[in-house]
């Protein structure tokens, strides 16, 4: 209640380019900034980072922000003794002399109101910024402004005793690309490529240098008596994963129904979905964008009218996740301008390498990954060299060759594995001639359905792709997304032949083929 309180009274305080944690504003509010500064002329972006911001926050300042709104105000004192309560960690009560505590509902906000002199500063010198808590680009029309715009924030973060990492401060040339908030920017195409948690995404260590955490770490480490308690200490307290804030806001839960039947009805504003007797979810229809069902499922006409008098589709598809169509509305489609940016972005044939490289180093990461796993790891020489060679690569021809052959060994390797009667020399279609060619060929179709049947649940078109040529009915966007997945198919087909749970008596020549992905 304190928390929607003070987030409804601050925000008519704050920038209007402040995106995160704000009532009807996201990171793709942001991502929709970001674009709209290029189609104006905006072609470089200075990235900056504020160095442990949240556990450096200095607690006067925070009181003093707060006097200067509420006065004196009983609600004041609270919010300062919340944040300052100390945390019971392994059994020892520690202090917080400063900061914000991560976690927290009110940390977001309070960090809003924190930073909000900052934006003005900026705002007040001409620039462009976009921020999102503590993450913030400014967008500039010269590599000169976004050095002034460097030192500019450097000079109001010290003002308000915060401090830049010299190390996180780049500028970019749109064009050649940059990573903020889960996308990746090229000109105007924003890419959602998300991001894991921790060190590995934002380079940062997971605890905060200048966190309770990490003192505490100190602490334990005056404490060790040799070498190895600090070389183990220092491994376990510096890649602890912190308590973070929650996960940022989305467009809306896409929710996917699967398995034995379910019923989808109505209550009181919300989809409730059931088997049998257990419900396994109730949700906001407000919070929902799109809904996919997979198989036999029921949806009452009550839940129908819902759905679409909140321009919700609702889609459907195989248990196989062959697509059959869609329920919904009869207006012009909400997606119109996502086909044409798509169409346009795909036939740009450097959005479109970019795009297909991606795809293919995940899927020859997920080969070698698999041959690991299987003991079969020794000596690639091909997938090595493809992996190597991909960041060089200038055509869509030559990614095709490195895919190709990398393929090819990738395949050699599984066979090393595979029962003798299974007859297995390599990757054959169209019909699949051996046992386990039938398996990769069942799975693969069953794969590339179910993503089919995602993209036109997410209002992309499907036979509109980057790296696939279209054929027919091809839904080569399908083909393209479902590479960096192959693994699972393989790694499912590879399980059962070596655990005999499939043998290859199993199988009958009928004459038919099995249809291919």
């Amino acid at each position: 209640a304190v928390q929607q309180v003070l987030s409804e009274s601050l925000e008519p305080l704050m920038a209007e380019h402040s995106h995160g944690y704000r009532a009807g504003r996201s990171r793709i509010t942001a991502s929709r900034a970001i674009q709209s500064a290029w189609r104006e002329g905006y072609r470089w972006v200075y990235e900056g980072d504020v160095r442990d911001f949240f556990d450096s926050v200095n607690r006067e300042r925070l009181e003093e922000r707060l006097q200067a709104i509420f006065h004196n105000d009983p609600t004041v004192a609270a919010l300062l003794g919340w944040m300052q309560v100390p945390v019971v960690f392994r059994g020892e009560r520690i202090k917080r002399p400063m900061g914000l505590p991560q976690g927290s509902p009110l940390s977001p906000v309070l960090a809003n109101l924190m930073l909000d002199d900052f934006d003005s500063d900026m705002e007040v010198a001409g620039f462009r910024m976009i921020r999102y808590a503590d993450d913030f680009v400014v967008l500039c029309k010269s590599p000169e402004e976004a050095q002034a715009a460097r030192e500019r924030a450097e000079t109001s973060l010290q003002e308000h005793g915060l401090d830049l990492h010299p190390d996180k401060s780049y500028i970019t040339a749109m064009e050649e690309g940059f990573r903020y908030l889960g996308y990746l920017f090229v000109n105007d195409m924003a890419l959602d490529v998300g991001g894991k948690a921790g060190q590995e995404a934002t380079g940062r260590a997971a605890v905060p240098a200048h966190s309770w955490l990490a003192k505490l770490g100190e602490r334990e480490a005056q404490r060790a008596q040799s070498e190895r308690t600090l070389a183990g200490l220092v491994e376990r307290v510096l890649h602890q994963q912190a308590v973070r804030i929650g996960d940022r806001e989305r467009s809306g839960a896409f929710v996917t129904v699967s398995g034995d039947p379910a019923v989808l009805s109505t209550l009181g504003g919300q989809l409730h979905v059931y088997r049998r007797d257990e419900c396994l979810l109730r949700l906001p229809w407000n919070g929902i964008e799109s809904v996919l069902l997979l198989g036999n499922h029921q949806i009452t006409t009550q839940a129908m009218h819902q759905a679409l008098e909140r321009d919700i589709p609702v889609h459907l598809a195989t248990a196989f996740g062959d697509y059959r169509g869609c329920l919904t509305h009869n207006r012009l489609s909400q997606h119109q301008a996502t086909w044409m940016q798509q169409i346009l972005a795909f036939q740009d044939q450097d959005k479109a390498l970019y795009c297909a490289k991606e795809v293919i180093a995940a899927r020859l990461r997920h080969m070698k990954e698999v041959l690991r796993q299987r003991k079969l790891s020794g000596q690639l020489p091909v997938i090595d060299k493809a992996i190597r060679s991909l960041g060089r690569v200038q055509s869509q021809a030559e990614l095709l060759g490195y895919e190709g052959s990398a393929t090819r060994e990738y395949y050699a390797k599984l066979a090393e594995v595979l029962p003798p009667d299974f007859n297995f020399s390599g990757r054959n279609r169209r019909p699949p001639r051996d046992p386990f060619n039938v398996m990769l060929s069942l799975g693969y179709t069953q794969l590339y359905g179910l993503v089919e049947s995602v993209l036109h649940a997410k209002g992309l078109l499907p036979w509109q792709g980057f790296y696939h040529q279209p054929h027919g009915r091809h839904a080569a966007l399908a083909s393209d997304l479902m590479e960096p997945f192959r693994h699972f198919v393989e790694r499912s087909a590879l399980s059962m032949v070596l655990r005999r749970e499939i043998i290859a008596a199993d199988f009958t020549d009928g004459g038919r083929g099995v249809p291919d992905e």
